[in-house]
């Protein structure tokens, strides 16, 4: 797949999986952020730049099926990949690619 609009640093494995390291590092201040925002089950939230989604997937775990994270994002390549996490997350149901 080719962006049109590339991420600077790349949407290739490596970069994934560098992303992946950078999102546990830090997944538990991000957790205090949500937690200090009163995040809750049944939220809309709007996670803007999600890229391949990491954050997106805690968020949606947080909103539970009654609630929706929508992603945006500009790289194409990030968003087909949020669509490889599990289907369970009914809340993570809405992707936006912006061009």
């Amino acid at each position: 797949m080719s962006d049109k609009n590339p991420y600077i640093l790349g949407t290739d494995q490596k970069e994934l999986d560098r992303l992946r390291i950078q999102h546990k590092t830090w997944k538990v201040e991000a957790q205090k952020s949500w937690d200090t925002a009163k995040f809750k089950s049944g939220d809309i939230i709007l996670d803007l730049g999600c890229g391949p989604g990491y954050c997106s997937v805690e968020l949606a775990r947080i909103v539970g099926s009654t609630g929706k994270v929508i992603g945006v994002d500009q790289s194409l390549d990030f968003i087909f990949f949020n669509f490889s996490f599990p289907k369970n997350l009914t809340s993570l149901s809405t992707l936006i690619y912006l061009s």
